[in-house]
């Protein structure tokens, strides 16, 4: 029988659709579910081991948005220690914020924050094995091993930043004990213990940070006034604000002594400013959001900072109050 001119065209459509169905592109692979693990009932293996809460998130939802996919991609290690008290612990920043502060330089010297040494400018896989051929060959000298040893501590760290999962547990877990071999080598050393204490806080061990910082505290006064700065928050990450306001506040009360230099001077006030901030988070910590409101309005009022971060931070915490009135006058002054 004759074929109506529509039917044909409609046939020959089906056919064609059909053939463009088989060059589709293939399903995409199936999220990764190994994040989706059962805790015991204390709370114990509640996340893989070695994956921070950006990895397990990444893990089960692909798509990032252009702020997600932003945030983590820079290759700097930040100055400002205060990003360790505005970032995720497990955030990529806030990791970086850590190592860099790890004491260690390429010749053993052991007076200058890695960051301030300029190890991460323009750092490379070439650069990165070199330094670390420079550490081994410390390891040979009797009275540079030590250092050898603490440098390649870091270097482990270092590399800890770019891997996931085991491999970065395992390079973590490999810093830790290479710092605690330096401390037990050389324990007079208060920068190898301050190294050992940042390692763990870095995973989480921060009854180890706070024990650490505050065994040191005294013997590192001269060249380092962060000790009870990082005890403090050591403290409050463990879900002590109380003995955490104690630190931080001892850290604000500190004088300076007559005759210091202006370079000491200066470890004192940068000590005072992250303890400020420090004080502030352990009083949110305690139930006493509006304290904690006034200690960075009082702080901000000094008029001795320019960081905005910290502007935003009193902001957003006096609009989570809803005391719209008041913020909007202390805005104004």
């Amino acid at each position: 029988m004759p074929i109506d001119i529509h039917r044909l065209i409609a046939a020959i459509a089906i056919v064609v659709l059909m053939l463009v169905s088989l060059a589709a592109p293939k399903t995409a692979a199936a999220p990764d579910t190994t994040a989706l693990v059962s805790p015991s009932i204390t709370g114990a293996a509640s996340v893989p081991s070695g994956m921070s809460s950006t990895e397990v998130a990444a893990s089960l939802f692909r798509f990032l948005g252009a702020v997600e996919r932003s945030s983590n991609d820079t290759t700097t290690v930040p100055e400002n220690i205060a990003d360790i008290l505005r970032y995720d612990p497990s955030s990529l920043r806030a990791r970086r914020t850590i190592v860099g502060q790890i004491i260690a330089s390429s010749s053993g010297n052991l007076n200058q924050s890695m960051v301030d040494t300029g190890f991460f400018a323009n750092l490379t896989e070439e650069k990165l094995s070199a330094i670390e051929s420079a550490y081994q060959g410390l390891l040979n000298d009797e009275k540079q091993g030590v250092r050898g040893i603490n440098g390649l501590a870091a270097t482990a760290l270092v590399r800890s930043l770019d891997a996931t999962g085991a491999a970065r547990k395992q390079l973590e877990s490999v810093a830790v004990q290479s710092f605690q071999r330096a401390v037990s080598v050389e324990p007079s050393t208060w920068q190898f213990t301050y190294n050992w204490a940042l390692a763990n806080f870095l995973i989480g061990n921060y009854n180890a940070t706070y024990e650490g910082m505050i065994g040191i505290s005294a013997a590192a006064a001269t060249d380092n006034r962060l000790t009870l700065f990082w005890a403090g928050l050591a403290a409050l990450r463990v879900g002590d604000p109380g003995e955490a306001k104690i630190r931080f506040q001892e850290t604000i009360d500190a004088k300076i002594p007559p005759g210091g230099n202006e370079t000491y001077g200066n470890l004192y006030r940068q000590a005072a400013l992250l303890a400020r901030e420090g004080l502030a988070d352990a009083e949110v910590a305690s139930r006493e959001p509006a304290l904690a409101y006034k200690t960075l309005y009082d702080f901000l009022s000094l008029g001795n900072t320019d960081d905005i971060g910290l502007y935003e931070k009193w902001l957003r915490l006096g609009i989570q109050q809803r005391a719209y009135e008041r913020l909007a006058n202390d805005m104004a002054s």
